[in-house]
């Protein structure tokens, strides 16, 4: 029976579980959860993807160990594993998603058009709607009269400006910011006083990456280097002329067993007894072509029961030469240094990666899978160089940094009382320590937020407190309770009336940062 198998992230939801799926043309369908993190929690995550199996011909089956999963998956009659093995291996029992129901139109809803037409609206007699117009109008003119008389004599009288400029101060906080893979959404800080700290979820990016080094061994081996070479013998045994070709194979057989040939062809004459001397050289190279005297003694081939040979003097000659290897320090070294180099190769990846406002701590790299691993080379092999071709994946933990920002700013915000307002385009951001990975695998850092702080002035109070003032004085009383940075500047229109308006609303009161 056909299956497909597909794994799920801790970061799929049901759409892009539904697109894993996509249009498979199997039998059965097995989704894996990932053993961190929870997804697809929702009963309706369910039971959408187990509609969409269905619309594939497919039955859909889950190995999951979430508790609240299984328990959706036991209503809706979904088969739940705890590992792929035993999906194969167990029966499924499946149950087929319910049709959805197709509710039909209220033909009672529709109602027809009257084709009777609409009756013309009854108006009053003319006289009628004359006494009535007449009897609201002339009440509303003289209202309109008498607030435009209101308005002029208000345009007439003074008006009075008052810029204030609040003495300010820095506020500054220093928080921890944990950033958690664990973490599903941001909860900004703790609302603790005794514990400020910024919770928010990083994001996990993945690359895969492949290379070659390559550097010298260090082993040494003994390799064959020269044949040995000698002189032997040949006698004839059996009266008749022999021609004895270059290259007739001769041996001992005793001993170090070694092999060697005829240098050149020779004849031997006919005649018993009758003998000639060859040179040889042994077929390998070594020391072990190194024979003392009377050990070759055997011929190969047909002439052996012809000739007899012997080797009056030691053969010699055979030597081995000292070459490079490889070692297991040689696989050990080569390994760690490749290793090291593709991290560094992956930091960089990733950060190519990442958004403008992402950053990635250079210890939030890690090497979670060796793909592929291959030496040209074995170690006690012969050779020069040892060469490595590796292929890994590189995962590494990302955080939003404008997110921190925003989030440290709100905690900087909580801090100010109602009466305090931050004055605007001074708040300033910036790290206390440079984010690094705990034990547990989460980011950690301090940031540093501050911003300048003033009192938020109540025009009403001031307008109450100045009204029918003359300035000088206006300003004294202002000094007296207010925490001003300058000395208030009061501008009465027209320039001439020496008092401040007595009704408040003829009052603009203005708060002004100094600066600007």
């Amino acid at each position: 029976m056909k299956e497909q198998i597909l794994q799920l992230d801790r970061h799929d939801d049901f759409t892009s579980a539904r697109d894993k799926m996509g249009w498979a043309q199997t039998e059965r369908v097995l989704l894996v959860w990932p053993r961190r993190g929870r997804v697809l929690t929702r009963r309706l995550d369910l039971v959408l993807l187990h509609r969409h199996a269905a619309t594939l011909g497919a039955r859909l089956g889950l190995v999951t160990e979430d508790s609240e999963v299984r328990e959706y998956a036991g209503e809706l009659g979904l088969p739940c594993f705890d590992s792929v093995e035993q999906g194969h291996l167990l029966h499924w029992r499946y149950r087929k998603p319910r049709a959805i129901p197709i509710r039909e139109p209220n033909g009672h809803t529709a109602q027809r058009l009257s084709e009777e037409p609409l009756p013309l609206p009854k108006f009053p007699r003319l006289k009628e709607l004359s006494h009535t117009l007449d009897r609201f109008i002339r009440p509303a003119i003289f209202v309109l009269a008498l607030t435009a008389l209101l308005a002029v004599g208000l345009m007439a009288l003074p008006t009075a400006t008052i810029t204030l400029v609040p003495r300010s101060q820095d506020l500054t906080l220093t928080l921890p910011v944990i950033a958690s893979l664990e973490q599903p959404t941001s909860n900004g800080s703790d609302q603790s006083h005794s514990d400020q700290t910024i919770h928010l979820p990083a994001r996990e990016l993945a690359v895969e990456i492949e290379s070659t080094l390559r550097i010298p061994t260090s082993g040494v081996v003994e390799v064959p280097a020269a044949r040995a070479i000698g002189t032997v013998t040949f006698t004839n045994i059996v009266g008749q002329g022999v021609r004895i070709p270059r290259g007739t194979g001769v041996r001992t057989t005793s001993g170090s067993q070694a092999r060697f040939v005829t240098t050149q062809e020779v004849e031997l004459p006919p005649g018993r007894g009758v003998s000639v001397s060859v040179s040889v050289q042994a077929v390998d190279p070594g020391p072990q072509g190194n024979v003392s005297a009377q050990q070759i003694n055997a011929i190969d081939g047909p002439l052996s029961l012809q000739l007899a040979v012997i080797n009056s003097a030691p053969a010699s000659g055979g030597g081995v030469e000292e070459r490079r290897a490889v070692t297991e320090a040689d696989q050990a070294s080569i390994r760690e240094q490749l290793l090291a180099q593709l991290e560094v190769s992956a930091l960089a990846d990733l950060a190519s990666r990442l958004t403008p406002t992402e950053m990635l701590p250079p210890d939030g790299v890690a090497i979670s899978n060796i793909l592929a691993e291959t030496y040209d080379r074995f170690p006690g092999e012969q050779s020069d160089a040892l060469a490595l071709t590796m292929r890994i994946r590189a995962t590494g933990i990302v955080l939003d940094e404008i997110l921190v920002r925003d989030l440290a700013f709100q905690q900087l915000a909580r801090q100010i009382s109602p009466e305090i307002f931050m004055v605007p385009d001074s708040q300033s951001y910036s790290r206390v320590t440079e984010p690094v990975i705990d034990s547990q695998g989460r980011i950690v850092f301090e940031v540093l937020v501050a911003a300048r702080v003033a009192l938020r002035f109540n025009a009403a109070q001031i307008q109450l407190q100045v009204r029918g003032l003359p300035s000088e004085e206006a300003s004294r009383r202002l000094n007296a309770v207010l925490p001003l940075q300058n000395e208030p500047v009061i501008q009465v229109q027209p320039e001439w009336y020496p008092l401040l308006p007595w009704l408040p609303f003829r009052i603009d009161v203005f708060t002004q940062m100094e600066g600007r």
